[in-house]
């Protein structure tokens, strides 16, 4: 391993560590170099899943792999502050451990997520419909969150109670109370 492979692995245990510890760092931009480890990475991902800090992530690679790639999309969705995620690759390869993607996980996060409105998956030569359904429901989930906020702020808005209930109840928490108040 060369000394600028031995420096990258070097840093991003480094900025795995500050994001770990609730670093306040609103926007973060890096390149994926190919000479991570994958406990290194794992890691990495954790940290950036976890930080209530960060809200825009910018991620480019020449060649990202199908687990890399899944295990970085997730902590996107699963982010409890990610509001903008963008993913540029060249070439997205398939691996043995491909099949180690979160694909299920994955799916249910972004079906969960509120806070993700602003996505860009740019990877040329993915093709396999896994993946393709990895990429459709993290921008199924920033869509849906931006047409939540535009109704929402409509019935802010609204004197209607009408409007106002029917926006309340689609949350979680307004659907259930809404429920119990018709039974």
């Amino acid at each position: 391993s060369s000394w600028s492979d031995t420096a990258a692995c070097d840093i991003l245990k480094c900025l795995g560590n500050l994001l770990s510890h609730q670093t306040a760092m609103p926007e973060l931009e890096f390149y994926v170099s190919p000479c991570w480890e994958e406990a290194d990475r794992r890691a990495f991902a954790e940290a950036l899943r976890t930080n209530r800090a960060l809200k825009a992530l910018a991620i480019t690679a020449d060649i990202i792999e199908y687990a890399p790639c899944g295990a970085l999309i997730q902590c996107a969705v699963e982010g409890q502050a990610i509001s903008k995620f963008r993913l540029q690759a060249a070439v997205c390869t398939r691996t043995p451990s491909w099949a180690e993607l979160p694909l299920d996980r994955l799916v249910a996060g972004a079906l969960r997520n509120r806070v993700l409105t602003d996505v860009c998956i740019e990877v040329d030569r993915h093709g396999d419909e896994h993946v393709e359904e990895m990429f459709s429901a993290v921008r199924g989930a920033a869509t849906r969150n931006v047409l939540f906020r535009q109704v929402a702020l409509i019935s802010k808005h609204s004197a209607c109670p009408a409007v106002q209930s029917a926006v309340a109840a689609m949350t979680e928490h307004g659907f259930r109370g809404a429920l119990l108040a018709l039974l």
